[in-house]
């Protein structure tokens, strides 16, 4: 696409206008959708954490405060969640159902599922390792323990799937088994 721009001459001479031919426009469009597409699934994380926090006793909750909340999220960014969402949507954008509105929100659907699961992982690994100081349990998180939870997730989705049964708030807590004493999975 051809660009206008106005210059004066070389002599002083009025402005006059000149088309260039060389602009490139590139359409960012896209980008900023997969960007809200993304920061839409982080912020779905941090609701579906506050559901599973608020059935908590008060003194377990605050194992969660909000600043220590808001430290949980970083660390777990940092860790992989925000390239787990970037893969999540690459699937669902290259799938042949992307263009069919049923089913792009049915794949939605299961992406929240998972990250509902992913929410219950790392709510109750925070829970199991409840001695530990919350400095300890960051650096837990950024070590390696996110990618554990990760690869428990995974483990257990395609189980889910296996069993033909979907994923989402209702059924984890009958699917995936936690031992009340320990909250070890």
């Amino acid at each position: 696409m051809a660009k206008k721009k106005m210059v004066i001459g070389p002599k002083g001479e009025s402005p006059k206008e000149i088309v260039d031919n060389n602009v490139q426009i590139i359409d960012v469009s896209n980008f900023f959708n997969y960007q809200r597409a993304i920061n839409s699934l982080i912020d779905y994380l941090n609701l579906s954490i506050d559901d599973m926090i608020a059935g908590f006793t008060r003194s377990d909750q605050e194992k969660f405060s909000t600043p220590n909340k808001k430290l949980i999220l970083n660390a777990i960014l940092e860790s992989g969640f925000y390239e787990f969402t970037k893969y999540k949507l690459k699937i669902i954008s290259e799938s042949k159902e992307f263009s069919d509105e049923k089913k792009f929100l049915e794949m939605m659907e299961r992406v929240q599922g998972e990250i509902d699961l992913l929410a219950y992982l790392l709510v109750y690994s925070r829970m199991s390792h409840r001695n530990l100081n919350f400095d300890l349990f960051l650096s837990l998180l950024k070590g390696g323990l996110f990618v554990d939870i990760l690869e428990t997730h995974e483990k257990i989705v395609k189980d889910m799937q296996k069993r033909a049964q979907s994923l989402n708030k209702d059924n984890i807590k009958e699917n995936v088994k936690v031992n009340d004493s320990s909250f070890y999975i």
